[in-house]
């Protein structure tokens, strides 16, 4: 078994929260009616994860005709978002879709080529400085969730119907996988999948 502090490390990005949720709100506009035929205004507000995850883009003007607009949720962490965000329209820019006028067949082209770069070494490099903790942001401490209460929280009950898995597990912490089933769940899965298989 892991002590409780190996296991709040593990937690990482997936499920760490502030002991309050952060309400102040950034407020983006921008873009001119007269010179690009187009405003915009962006709202965003960082909640209960410990830094801000999403990333959003607003060019007005990718060319004479096109503006380009995204936002993108950093699901447990903000590297990848910011990435897609800051490098999507050079990319768009440069595939041979967009040249020949095909936008829908440019962006597609272009999320699979942001997915190609964050396979390679300078990509995830990159991911890693735009993951960074902001020097600026809040300097409240993560909080840590006790499995029953996180199991709550979730909807699931474990074995014997208490969350947890049947032992005195109250200030237990676990570990959860982004899609939410922490590693006991999967282990549990893998085995009733072999029982059954």
């Amino acid at each position: 078994g892991r002590s409780a502090a190996a296991a709040v490390v593990a937690m990482g990005a997936q499920m760490v929260y502030l002991p309050k949720p952060v309400t102040v709100k950034e407020n983006e506009d921008g873009g001119d009616l007269s010179s690009d035929g187009v405003r915009y205004g962006v709202t965003g507000m960082q909640g209960w994860r410990r830094s801000m995850e999403d990333a959003h883009l607003a060019v007005t003007r990718l060319d004479d005709k096109i503006s380009l607009f995204g936002v993108f949720d950093g699901h447990g962490g903000r590297g990848v978002s910011r990435f897609a965000a800051k490098r999507l329209p050079e990319i768009i820019r440069e595939t041979e879709a967009y040249k020949k006028g095909d936008y829908a067949r440019a962006l597609e082209r272009a999320f699979l080529t942001v997915d190609e770069l964050l396979r390679e070494e300078a990509g995830r490099k990159e991911i890693e400085r735009l993951d960074a903790p902001d020097p600026n942001g809040p300097q409240t401490p993560p909080m840590a969730v006790p499995r029953r209460m996180l199991q709550r929280f979730l909807g699931r009950k474990g074995k014997g119907g208490g969350g947890g898995s049947g032992e005195d597990d109250e200030d237990e912490v676990t570990t959860m996988e982004p899609d939410g089933l922490s590693e006991e769940d999967e282990d549990e899965e893998e085995e009733e999948e072999e029982a059954a298989g």
